[in-house]
């Protein structure tokens, strides 16, 4: 027998049992790992195929019901060629780009005030995931969204990204450079049971196509620190996910993209003694007050130079990758208008030459100057995500796998995204976490116009309270009134 008809036999064998009773841990596994190392330590990621029902307990914590675990790693050498990207695939992403982008940082506070940023592989991917379990309308609304005509368009989409995105390479410096993704798929045992797929064709493309390793667990605080720890990148620390552990969602999707550009050894060395040093500090104009920062500081023989409606910009190389930095030159250039116009290329190379009958930019001696900066974000997509899926928010969430062990319907409830971003002398660096959650509660009603009030500048109050009249009814008393200059608080 071929090993491939011996591993589908296993996986069907595995799967049968596992639908007659999820709720037994199984310690049966097959020798099929292999391990990965990057010299010098840089990385070690371990990786396999475990195409069976186990639990694993490598830190003597609390052991995880895996359902499929795929091999999804993948380190390169720097030289070796990168996956070519379909146009199909390369418009999908950028269309997903051009609207996930504006939308969820208009949801998210006033991009005035606060630092912010949005990592969309793993945002595209974890929605291209929560299409394909669901039912056939709401993979009808994700491939809308992402423009796409099919189920296959969007499997090849999808291997495109991850060939092509999610690919870690090292120089003779053994520093790292590209990205990589991890993705998965939670389910609670108690609060649903999991559908027998015949052929599992489904779960073949979920492993093979996605990479997405399925639990029979629900997705908590604790089992997604512990899925993010066992697969990060030695040095990059992982964001903290922080969720609903007295609710757990029954079903959950959870994608992870992790980008990294280093500096090269000797500049990497210059510019942290240049840092230790303080010799690169400059005036930073905040909105609040000005400060003094840290910044990198490079000079170009040759660059890129942009220009654009309210915006300019310039280009600096970080490793094979590249930092695009751009300033508003009026108050009507915001971060998300910015950021529309470059998604969407809205923007011109200063001065153009025509060599060989092909019009190039015109290269420029760049001396750019660029803050560290390092953020942590928590950032909501729940009313855009309401918006684009109704059928996906309404019922029918996960419905080719699971179904709920009640009345109800699966639902998805929303999107969240968590990461840390970094950027100093050592490069940069992003590590993301998206979430999408589901419930088996009634759908929510459409939402009301919301009425903001947030008390941000001085204010009056009143404390009252009610009092029972005589013949019936009641009336409100104040106890007492006041205002609000200047907020002090002693705990």
């Amino acid at each position: 027998m071929k090993f491939e008809k011996k591993v589908e036999k296993r996986v069907n064998d595995h799967l049968n049992q596992f639908v007659k009773n999820p709720y037994e841990k199984r310690r049966r596994t097959f020798p099929l790992w292999s391990k990965i190392a990057i010299p010098s330590g840089a990385l070690a990621l371990t990786a396999g195929i475990v195409l069976s029902v186990f639990a694993f307990n490598p830190q003597g914590e609390k052991d995880l019901n895996v359902l499929i675990k795929p091999n999804v790693v993948k380190v390169v050498d720097a030289k070796e060629a990168r996956h070519a990207m379909t146009l199909k695939s390369y418009e999908s992403y950028m269309a997903f780009a051009r609207k996930f982008v504006p939308s969820i940082m208009a949801e998210n506070t006033k991009e005035e005030e606060t630092n912010m940023s949005v990592s969309i592989p793993d945002a595209y991917i974890a929605i291209a995931i929560a299409g394909i379990i669901s039912d056939a309308k709401a993979l009808t609304e994700v491939l809308s969204y992402l423009e796409l005509s099919s189920e296959a368009e969007l499997k090849e989409a999808v291997s495109d990204i991850i060939k092509s995105l999610c690919v870690l390479t090292k120089d003779d410096d053994n520093k790292l450079d590209g990205g990589f993704n991890t993705n998965s798929i939670w389910f609670d045992p108690k609060q649903v049971a999991l559908l027998k797929d015949k052929d599992n064709q489904l779960y073949q493309d979920l492993a093979d196509v996605f990479g997405a390793t399925i639990f029979m667990e629900p997705l908590t605080t604790e089992t997604a620190m512990k899925y993010l720890t066992e697969n990060a990148v030695e040095g990059i620390p992982v964001p903290d996910v922080t969720l609903d552990d007295y609710n757990p969602s029954p079903a959950s999707i959870m994608s992870t993209y992790t980008c990294v550009s280093c500096f090269s050894g000797t500049l990497a060395k210059m510019m942290q003694s240049e840092y230790e040093s303080g010799e690169h500090k400059m005036i930073y104009h905040a909105l609040q007050e000005d400060k003094l920062v840290d910044y990198i500081h490079k000079y170009y023989d040759s660059g890129y130079v942009y220009e654009g409606e309210g915006f300019h910009g310039a280009e600096m190389g970080i490793g094979e990758s590249q930092a695009r930095f751009f300033l508003p030159d009026s108050s009507d250039a915001t971060a998300t208008s910015i950021l529309e116009d470059v998604l969407a290329d809205k923007y011109d190379y200063v001065e153009c030459e025509t060599v060989n009958g092909e019009k190039r930019p015109q290269e420029y001696k760049l001396d750019i100057k660029a803050p560290y900066f390092d953020m942590n974000n928590k950032l909501d997509f729940s009313k855009g995500f309401k918006k684009a899926f109704p059928n996906m928010t309404d019922n029918g969430f996960a419905s080719r796998l699971v179904k709920p062990k009640n009345a109800d319907k699966l639902f998805a409830t929303g999107l969240g995204q968590f990461s840390k971003v970094r950027f100093d002398y050592q490069g940069f660096f992003s590590s993301s976490v998206t979430v999408i959650s589901a419930s088996t509660s009634a759908p929510m009603p459409p939402d009301n116009p919301v009425y903001h009030l947030s008390l941000d500048h001085p204010y009056v109050f009143e404390f009252k309270d009610y009092i029972n009249m005589q013949g019936g009814g009641f009336r409100n008393v104040p106890m007492v009134v006041g205002r609000i200059i200047d907020p002090v608080y002693e705990g």
